[in-house]
């Protein structure tokens, strides 16, 4: 199965004290979205909108820290999106396979 993780690429671009789990300067859409560009060896601008498949904002919120400041250091989402298994964790990361990937 071909996996894809392209977020540790997005991390490595931001100040050094960005660490994931301090919920990172780019919002996880924009990650899922790159990590699937990638993924697809296509533009962004070529996909359909996120918001098609899941709501930007409810994601972009679900591991952002609590009211209180605490971080929310357990959890993932996972969804189809543009022929491709999307998963996102708390940690910031986002894995892409494509669909009907071998699992092995």
């Amino acid at each position: 199965m071909t996996t894809h993780n392209t977020s540790r690429a997005i991390a490595d671009s931001q100040d050094s004290s960005d660490h994931p789990l301090t919920y990172p300067s780019t919002p996880l859409t924009e990650r899922i979205v790159a990590a699937v560009a990638d993924a697809a060896e296509c533009s962004r601008y070529e996909l359909a909108p996120l918001y098609e498949v899941v709501d930007p904002d409810a994601v972009d919120r679900l591991f952002a820290p609590t009211y209180e400041g605490n971080i929310r250091s357990d959890g993932q989402i996972q969804f189809v999106y543009a022929g491709y298994e999307v998963v996102a964790y708390s940690t910031g990361d986002v894995t892409v396979s494509p669909l009907g990937a071998a699992s092995g």
